[in-house]
């Protein structure tokens, strides 16, 4: 009976695991669909791709707090989440980098930041 119950916790972290990866990956994919391509093209810039950045990182966000998870009940009522990534562009002939900041709550974007002006 231990061994099923150890095998059980297991199972179910890696499970906790996978399933806040995907939140990620749905909330990033959202961010571009709804607020980076309409910005570029807005402006002229063509999207090319995206690339994440490591757990803790805040790309090019280096004077900002670089705390990536707010526990803290935030305004709304619930924990924040910043979740930081690379966003490539073309302008021209050249391909730029921005890093973008999505400030979430649960599962809901409420801003979306850029290190510097497109």
């Amino acid at each position: 009976m231990n061994f099923f119950a150890g095998s059980l916790v297991v199972l179910m972290f890696i499970l906790i695991i996978a399933l806040n990866i995907g939140i990620l990956y749905l909330l990033i994919k959202r961010a571009i669909r709804k607020y980076v391509k309409p910005t570029l093209n807005q402006k002229g810039l063509v999207y090319v791709n995206y690339r994440a950045i490591n757990l803790f990182g805040s790309g090019d966000f280096k004077g900002e707090d670089k705390r990536t998870f707010t526990p803290i009940v935030s305004t709304g009522g619930s924990p924040s989440i910043d979740i930081f990534f690379y966003v490539f562009y073309k302008s021209g002939d050249l391909t730029k980098r921005v890093t973008v900041k999505v400030e979430t709550t649960l599962l809901f974007i409420r801003k979306v930041k850029y290190s510097r002006e497109l």
